[in-house]
């Protein structure tokens, strides 16, 4: 299946662009390990932290490679040339870290790999050169196991690149030179290099780059001649290798890391591409950077792979920052427009004959045959006046005819001609007071009478008058009874009949078609029973009638009342607090459940209307 990746690089404000570690603390924030610093990132903005000379508090060294999350908060560096540190969450100060007296030391400038924290609470610290070291936490007490020559229950190198921790309670331990399998209790250990080395054809010391085991107790071990796999029984040994234009093989032998999500996918990133395990298949899927896809991998060298707590792949690249995949989005599927650059989508519109229009800002409009998967671009073009008027679309609607509009943020309205497909246009003409009120379209509904109304940004709100071929203008005039506010934003008509229109920056307003008459709703800051935000991005009434309300920066709100009596109206608000992934709304939907889903900010919130 494809995989479409949101990327977090230098555009972004990431310090440098190689990620060499990811992870996400108890608050919620991920944190990213690169070779020029450490960045929080926040779901918006990324925080930098470096090592400034002579300010305590401060990073110890600016090349971050491991980074680890205990449960009371602490968030643990490991550097490669300044040692660890644990950053204090109360104050955001980096402290380095200091063993009890008379213990033996980690020394300030130790360069480290790995970190792990075992489920007892105890941190181990893999280094370049100096073994593996274990510390209690707790009491400060250090352990260092390192390579003897002459003793085979030692560690196989005391360059150690990797930690994983199998159930029971043993340890994994990748070096320069093969597998061990760590006992904590005795502090013996076993080398398995030379059965892996075997399995994949390698003689001599293995260099082992990641060790994962999985949920069924095998064993993964990402090396640089391949992966390989240990039966959880231990008594065979899978091989897996990359084979030159082999369809279904791993794209390099040299595997960079292992990751086993929430749904068992097993995921490689390897320095040619990302690979996912098709265990029924017995293969691998590859995914790579696409120089013509926007929304391909960054970069083929994945160096680090983390799954957060929402379930988001993160994957960490040599040269080109970070990438994020949703594995929900298999769930609900992709489909692009016929123009990949256009992916920022604004509107869609479902016809009958099951077209699906796609409106975007900057590509234009595509028609997407949901049976086929083709798609019809639709771009304006300078020379023909019969085109797409602008190609940044704002919002679109199939009415009962079937009949396409389109509304654009700078040319007008347009109509698609089914036949021709040709569009008409509608503009402001200031010598005309029955055409469009202004060119910027902000919203349109057609009402059960089969009336189009049209919101525009600075002229208000708009009936189309599909007789006379011209439109009624509802002008912004709060002192004289009309709409609060001359930029229009969002629709929606309610049982009664009534339209409510969402404004920027004046709040909801409730007219009747028939009078005329506009009942106009603020927020009050000091009555938490009035509308939580004056600017609305979407109104939408469900199966009940409830009405619904979308705004920037106040969160949800739920229409307590009748239109029929609309000096009753009180105001429901459902925040972040209440567990909505952002104050700000962008639009509403129901499903036939009656939940609601809600775009915003922090991406997709589906709402119980019945709980709350």
């Amino acid at each position: 299946q494809p995989m479409h990746f949101m990327h977090l690089g230098a555009d972004a404000g990431l310090a440098q662009g190689g990620v060499m570690a990811i992870v996400q603390d108890r608050w919620g924030f991920l944190w990213l390990g690169t070779e020029d610093g450490l960045d929080r990132y926040d779901g918006y903005t990324l925080q930098h932290a470096i090592r400034q000379r002579g300010v305590a508090g401060s990073l110890p060294n600016n090349w971050v490679a491991a980074l680890a999350s205990d449960a009371s908060g602490r968030l643990w560096i490991g550097t490669d040339g300044g040692g660890v540190a644990w950053r204090d969450p109360m104050t955001g100060r980096f402290v380095p870290l200091r063993p009890a007296a008379g213990q033996p030391s980690v020394s300030s400038e130790e360069k480290v790999r790995a970190l792990h924290l075992d489920h007892d609470g105890h941190l181990w610290i893999a280094t370049r050169t100096a073994g593996l070291v274990e510390l209690d936490v707790a009491s400060g007490r250090v352990r260092r196991f390192k390579h003897t020559e002459a003793d085979s229950a030692t560690l196989s190198d005391d360059g150690i690149f990797a930690i994983a921790e199998g159930r029971n309670g043993a340890l994994w331990v990748g070096t320069q030179r093969g597998l061990d399998r760590l006992d904590p209790a005795s502090g013996q250990v076993a080398r398995l290099g030379s059965r892996v080395g075997a399995a994949l054809g390698v003689s001599g010391s293995l260099q082992v780059n990641a060790v994962l085991e999985d949920q069924q107790g095998g064993l993964w071990v990402g090396t640089d001649a391949g992966l390989a796999k240990v039966e959880a029984a231990g008594d065979r040994i899978r091989a897996y290798r990359s084979k030159r234009d082999a369809s279904g093989s791993l794209p390099s032998d040299r595997i960079q890391a292992l990751l086993e999500d929430d749904a068992r996918r097993l995921w490689i990133g390897t320095a040619a591409g990302l690979a996912l395990f098709d265990r029924h298949a017995d293969r691998f899927d590859t995914y790579r950077h696409e120089a013509a896809d926007p929304a391909s991998l960054p970069d083929d060298y994945v160096i680090s792979l983390y799954a957060d707590r929402t379930g988001l792949l993160w994957i960490g690249t040599k040269t080109k920052g970070v990438a994020k995949w949703n594995p929900r989005s298999w769930s609900f599927g992709h489909q692009l427009g016929a123009d990949p650059a256009g992916t920022a989508i604004t509107a869609f519109a479902e016809d009958g004959k099951g077209t699906l229009w796609l409106g975007t800002f900057g590509a234009g409009l595509s028609a997407i045959d949901r049976r086929t998967g083709t798609a019809r671009p639709y771009r304006h073009q300078p020379t023909d006046a019969h085109s797409l008027p602008d190609d940044r679309v704002m919002a679109s609607l199939v009415d009962h005819y079937g009949t396409l509009w389109v509304g654009t943020m700078t040319a007008g309205l347009a109509r698609l001609d089914p036949g021709s497909q040709a569009f008409r246009a509608y503009q402001t003409d200031p010598a005309d007071q029955q055409s469009l009120p202004a060119n910027g379209i902000m919203s349109l509904l057609e009402d059960t009478h089969g009336n189009l109304w049209v919101g525009t940004y600075g002229g208000g709100l708009a009936r189309f008058d599909r007789a006379r071929d011209s439109f009624r203008r509802y002008a912004s005039a709060p002192a004289a009874g009309g709409l609060s506010s001359d930029r229009a934003t969002a629709l929606a008509e309610d049982q009664t009949g009534k339209l409510w229109v969402g404004t920027d920056g004046g709040g909801l307003n409730l007219l009747d078609p028939d009078t005329g008459t506009v009942v106009r709703f603020a927020h009050q800051r000091d009555d938490t029973g009035t509308l939580s935000a004056n600017t609305v991005y979407a109104v939408h009434v469900d199966a009940r009638g409830s009405v619904w309300v979308g705004t920037r920066g106040g969160g949800l709100d739920h229409i307590i009342g009748s239109a029929r009596r609309p000096e009753t109206i009180r105001f429901r608000n459902y925040s972040e607090t209440d567990g909505l992934a952002n104050d700000t709304v962008y639009g509403i939907e129901s499903d036939s459940a009656g939940r609601l889903w809600l775009s915003t900010n922090g991406g997709l919130s589906r709402f119980e209307p019945d709980s709350g």
